[in-house]
């Protein structure tokens, strides 16, 4: 069986962007980063 996951660990968002292997993770990241700062954190 052939693991999905090589390795998992919590990053700062701030860093995620230049740590995460592919354009959707990134984009991901993007969104998110934006939402947060618009005041959209969902609290």
């Amino acid at each position: 069986m052939r693991a999905e996951v090589e390795r998992a660990m919590w990053i700062p968002l701030e860093r995620a962007e230049q740590l995460l292997s592919y354009p959707g993770e990134r984009q991901m990241v993007r969104r998110a980063v934006g939402l947060l700062a618009a005041g959209g954190g969902g609290q």
